[in-house]
Order: C-alpha cells, then structure tokens, then sequence
C-alpha cells in the first residue's frame, strides 16, 4: 500500500491523522466515533489484533476480520452465497476474473501517478506505469479468466490506451492540497455495527478548505446518473469516516467518482455525489445486511454474476455458461 503524504508538511502525515483526532464532526446528527487510519504509522490496530467491541468479535468470528467493509456489503448484496464462499468458508476461488486483475493493476498505476503529483516529482510516463500493469496481470498464482475474444496482450494495449487517456485528462489532477493517497480507515458510525473499514483512494483539501474523497473506477461503458446514484452509498459511507478522522483539518463537501472506459476511445469523466444529510438509510442498509451475515442467512442469487463468479463450480444453483464446467 502507498503511504500517506501531506504536501503542505515536511512530514509524511498530517494533523489528527496521527491518531490525536476526536469528537463529532457538529453537522453530523448520528455521531461517528474517531476512526484512525489503518497505516501502522497512525497508531491503528493491525486487523490480526483482539476485537475490542461485541459487534467487532462477532464480525472475527465470521470472516476472520474484525470490522465490515464496503466490498463485504457490496458482495453479500450481490450474492449471499459467492459471499459465504469468499468470506465464511474462505475457499479459494477457481480463477481471477479478469475484469479484476486488469482494474487493480490499473488503480495501481493511477496510485503512482497521484503520488507523484503529491511529492511534486515528474508524472510517470505511459511506458513507465505499462511494466507494471503487464508484471501485475502475468504474476497472478490464480489463474486469470479472461473474456470472449480477449487475451493479454489485447488488455495491455487497453491498458496503454487508458493510461494515455487519463495522463491527458485535466480530471487527473486534484485541484487542492493532497491530504491522502491509497489508505484506508476504520471507525463505528453505529453501535449495532462492527466497526467499517474504509479503503480510500485519495482525499484532497480543495482551495476553499473543504475536503475531496475520490474514487477511481474503470468501466466498460460511460456512467449514467443511475448508475452514479446506485454506486454513491461507497463514497457516502467513506465521507462519514473521513470526516470524523480529519475534522480538524476540515469537512467532507465534496465527494466524486473519476471514471475511464475500457473502450478503443477510452473516455475520463467525473462523477460528482452528494454528502448525506443525514446518514439514516445507509445505516439501516448496513444494518439489514449485517444481520444477514449473522443470521448465517446465505441464498444463492442465480443471474448474470454467475458467468464471471470464481465460485460457480461449488453452487449448485450457479447459471453455467455453454462449455463452462
């Protein structure tokens, strides 16, 4: 993981982010206990060390990790089943789809060059960042899916066409100070929830003083404003840690997807999405999922995920692709 940096101090990080943060952000009627930030130069606990709270201990009983992230919710909501699989059972999945290895590697690349904006050093190049990328998908001890007509050398001249694409995009860079890259946090937002943990791509002061969370994602096709409002409960749900982390430093106004196609044209875009008012609803969607998990309530969801879900093979009810096994 790549460490956290402030390019307004001669020290590597900021203000409470050394773990002296407290109190409740005041625009925030549902106080959020002070996360701190996962790094072990922020104090924070590794996640092997003993859960402090019920909620965290029953979450170790269940996943072996003593908090809830957003991926576990994202995944249980998508398929209770791939999620017991992943999670409880922690088998270990018949391939890497490979829409997966191909969005890390290229988050990766992306990392490097936000931290070279931050540091003030020159920007990687394209055929700087490309060995990487090719490194990265060729070194995967799983084996890689790929798709209908796709092969490796076909994804790194994606790669290399995306990298270009957003090396020329004016959303490429943060307009602001950089407070973090690539980190993550952890606190409670409410006391019938394990602690969540947060993984952050970046969070930017802008000029005004008010803070930026963005998240990177790479997509097959230009986002709807549909698909922006089913995606944003990720960045709401951040800006509730974030916020309670760094109040000192300033409060989360902004929060914003940046997004690049996997097309012949790839395509740069932000997304912007609004700070919640009030955090009721995404509570209560924590809330129903969490119990899920405990209740040991794990359906199969047959549908589309299963042509690409590594855990096919061992769900009875899974929809197999023709030729699939």
């Amino acid at each position: 993981m790549i460490s956290i940096h402030s390019s307004n101090s001669n020290h590597p990080h900021r203000g409470p982010m050394d773990g002296t943060s407290g109190g409740k952000v005041p625009e925030k009627p549902s106080p959020v206990s002070s996360p701190s930030f996962c790094n072990s130069s922020f104090g924070a606990k590794p996640h092997g060390a003993a859960p402090t709270s019920v909620e965290a201990q029953r979450a170790m009983s269940i996943t072996g990790r003593p908090y809830l992230s957003w991926s576990q919710v994202a995944s249980y909501t998508l398929c209770p089943k791939a999620f017991e699989f992943k999670y409880v059972q922690r088998i270990e999945p018949d391939f890497i789809p490979v829409s997966l290895a191909f969005g890390i590697a290229f988050h990766d690349a992306v990392a490097s060059v936000a931290m070279a904006d931050l540091e003030g050093a020159p920007r990687p190049s394209v055929a700087d960042l490309m060995p990487h990328i090719v490194e990265s998908m060729q070194g995967a001890t799983t084996p890689l899916r790929l798709g209908k007509g796709e092969s490796l050398e076909s994804l790194h001249a994606l790669a290399n066409r995306m990298l270009t694409a957003y090396l020329e995009s004016p959303a490429s860079k943060m307009s602001g100070s950089a407070i973090c890259i690539e980190d993550c946090t952890r606190g409670t937002i409410d006391v019938a929830l394990p602690p969540i943990e947060a993984r952050v791509d970046s969070v930017y002061q802008s000029e005004s003083g008010t803070l930026v969370v963005r998240d990177v994602k790479t997509t097959r096709t230009k986002w709807s404003a549909e698909k922006v409002a089913e995606a944003a409960p990720q960045l709401q749900l951040y800006a509730l840690l974030v916020n309670a982390e760094l109040e000192s430093v300033g409060s989360v106004k902004h929060l914003e997807f940046l997004t690049v196609t996997k097309a012949s044209k790839p395509v740069v875009a932000l997304h912007q999405v609004p700070v919640l008012q009030t955090p009721q609803t995404l509570v209560a969607q924590l809330k129903s999922v969490w119990q899920g998990m405990t209740l040991g309530v794990y359906p199969a969801r047959p549908g589309w995920p299963c042509k690409t879900c590594p855990y096919a093979s061992k769900c009875p009810a899974a929809i197999r692709t023709a030729g699939v096994t």
